[in-house]
């Protein structure tokens, strides 16, 4: 702050609007925080999403790494991101959809935030879903790569799953 405060001098600014504007952007990042809300880059594009989503998201790359430095453990891997990907839609889909969230969250009512924050969280790993199904890939023998349909059809139920969370908007 006291940087902030020497270079607003320097350029002519009051310090202490520099102050309030730093007080403001802390407050800004408490209130996105507190929301549970992040930002995430993919494939250029800045994304909300839920903290779930980026611990998700984190774990998924964690587990590439694993299929990248221990080839053995590919298949292992594959399951579990099938597994990691599936649960995570089911239950964001019975959260939204199903209307979870009202009871457990204590929510009276599913908002459009809700939804569009659902649909984000799901757009984000559909678009990382082909990534990481390339990665695994990669590293699989021919006969191997049959089992990748268990990754497509996951990826296939997100899209379905996204299409209905988006549906009210386009009724």
């Amino acid at each position: 702050m006291i940087v902030k405060q020497a270079e607003a001098a320097e350029g002519g600014k009051d310090p202490m609007s520099v102050v309030h504007e730093g007080q403001q952007q802390q407050q800004q990042q408490q209130q996105q925080q507190q929301a549970g809300a992040d930002h995430l880059m993919v494939k250029g594009s800045r994304c909300i999403v839920i903290s779930a989503v980026l611990l998700n998201v984190r774990f998924l790359c964690e587990l590439m790494q694993c299929a990248v430095n221990i080839p053995h453990l590919t298949m292992d891997v594959m399951q579990r991101v099938a597994e990691l990907l599936r649960t995570f839609n089911e239950h964001s889909c019975l959260l939204i959809l199903g209307a979870g969230a009202i009871r457990t969250a204590g929510l009276e009512t599913i908002t459009s935030k809700h939804l569009v924050l659902a649909s984000q969280a799901l757009e984000v790993l559909i678009l990382l879903t082909p990534m990481f199904k390339a990665i695994l890939k990669a590293r699989l023998t021919l006969k191997q790569e049959v089992l990748l349909s268990e990754l497509e059809r996951v990826w296939t139920v997100q899209k379905d799953d996204d299409r209905m969370i988006c549906a009210p908007f386009f009724n």
